[in-house]
């Protein structure tokens, strides 16, 4: 039997948000003090590990660049062959918002083989990139994908639109979207997390329910990125129930997929290409909404 080795690991979490104490694991260092090797591992900026606890844009933005600032810290790590890290010493502050966990020992005699094991147990071996899991993006960010392409957005395409579904209740909700179809407002939502997909479901009940001054209503989603029957039933409840509401799923790429992301696609191009941008900032403005 070949010889083993202590090596020493620790676990690096993440957490967006204090008061609501959510937190993923992102990464792992893993060192031998004897021999001052030091290694790292971190997920990808564009994870979609993280869209299940992060909704918007900006906490998008703000988890990527804590990713590039640690991948910086660590790296420095690696060159120096510093510890300090693992001793929670380290001569550089952590981002906000990651942890560190508390060090755990493992021997072995083949310690890269050691190394991929712990990465696949702690952060999850789904969400390891692949040159194609690299590239997924959010619903939304598809959709605007394809408006951009179109160069429409601002125009033809509004993005942000909030809107009060009763004149009688001073609530609004964000749509992803607004185009204007056949001379009334449409609108275009996406799922934005797994964790907030119920409060989505409720206030686009109420939208559907509620606003009638919606031509057509377009819902988006990913099943690549937010795998979970739930939303299905969701979003087959809320197409059920209206006739206005149309429904894509943009993770399946069949030929033959019924709403996928070709269907979707086709429709993103053709409001791209119908949509009056004079009449929908004359419809944006008759319900006292600012685009």
């Amino acid at each position: 039997m070949a010889n083993r080795t202590q090596y020493e690991y620790s676990v690096i979490s993440y957490f967006p948000d204090r008061i609501r104490a959510e937190q993923i694991n992102i990464g792992l260092v893993f060192a031998n003090k004897v021999t001052h090797e030091f290694t790292h591992f971190l997920l990808e900026e564009n994870t979609h590990k993280i869209r299940g606890l992060v909704s918007s844009d900006t906490g998008h933005k703000v988890f990527a660049s804590t990713v590039k600032y640690l991948n910086y810290i660590l790296s420095q790590e690696e060159k120096e062959r510093q510890l300090d890290l693992l001793t929670n010493t380290l001569g550089y502050d952590l981002p906000e918002g990651v942890v560190l966990n508390p060090e755990q020992t493992a021997l072995t005699s083949n310690p890269k083989g050691l190394f991929e094991t712990l990465i696949k147990t702690y952060i999850g071996e789904q969400y390891l990139a692949t040159p194609d899991e690299a590239q997924i993006i959010t619903p939304r960010q598809f959709s605007e994908n394809v408006f951009t392409k179109k160069s429409v957005l601002g125009t033809r395409v509004k993005k942000d639109i909030r809107l009060q579904p009763s004149k009688n209740v001073p609530l609004r909700l964000q749509m992803d979207f607004a185009f204007e179809h056949s001379g009334k407002l449409g609108l275009i939502n996406s799922v934005p997390s797994l964790s907030s997909a119920d409060s989505w479901y409720s206030k686009m009940v109420l939208l559907t329910s509620r606003f009638e001054n919606a031509g057509q209503i377009i819902f988006v989603n990913d099943s690549k990125v937010f795998a979970d029957n739930t939303i299905s039933q969701m979003l087959d409840d809320l197409s059920s129930k209206d006739l206005r509401v149309q429904t894509f799923d943009v993770g399946r790429i069949s030929e033959k997929a019924h709403n996928g992301k070709n269907q979707f696609i086709n429709i993103a191009n053709q409001i791209s290409q119908e949509s009056d941008a004079k009449k929908l900032d004359a419809l944006l403005a008759k319900q006292a909404i600012s685009a």
